[in-house]
């Protein structure tokens, strides 16, 4: 036997569920969206870190949502990147008037689905910065079409750090480039 799944369609949400219930004075869900993952420590006036992706076999995202890492993350299903509508509705659950930082890989759906949340929040008068990690360099020899498989952890760290420091935003992004690039 390798692995015990009920409904394989349901995987993901029932996953969700378990972690939402082992772990309920440490993560939330916004708008009733199990896919809209956060952490239950909102620090107003803090410039919280979010990311997103599928839930394939780079579901990380989960696991780095704490104290001194990001703070929420947008929950995709299966290979799938997380829909926009969950990436706007976690910005609009965590926003504290601070502008945004996005921190995600370098796969054409998210960087899409980001790209259009942040236009969405333009319109709301929120401000978001997004910074692509894309670290694997044996994946592609051009940064730009990089995939972010190994070291997206440090960015994370790197992120998580500089906002529990109280840096801003500028700050964070240039803390988190460095560490993308050292990889």
């Amino acid at each position: 036997m390798k692995k015990i799944i009920n409904t394989p369609e349901e995987y993901v949400d029932k996953m969700l569920q378990g972690i939402y219930a082992s772990l309920p004075d440490k993560v939330k869900c916004a708008a009733d969206d199990l896919r809209c993952y956060y952490t239950a420590h909102k620090k107003p006036g803090k410039a919280t870190i979010i990311t997103g992706g599928g839930t394939g076999y780079l579901s990380l995202f989960l696991g780095y949502v704490g104290d001194g890492l990001i703070d929420d993350c947008g929950i995709g299903g299966v290979f799938q990147s997380p829909l926009a509508e969950q990436i706007y509705n976690i910005t609009k659950e965590v926003e504290f008037g601070t502008v945004i930082p996005y921190l995600y890989g370098n796969y054409t759906s998210d960087i899409m689905n980001f790209d259009m949340v942040s236009e969405m929040l333009e319109m709301d008068d929120i401000e978001c910065k997004s910074l692509v990690g894309a670290d694997d360099v044996l994946s592609n020899k051009n940064p730009e079409v990089r995939l972010r498989v190994a070291g997206i952890y440090f960015m994370y760290k790197a992120a998580g750090a500089k906002t529990d420091e109280g840096g801003i935003l500028e700050e964070v992004y240039e803390a988190t480039k460095k560490a993308g690039e050292s990889v």
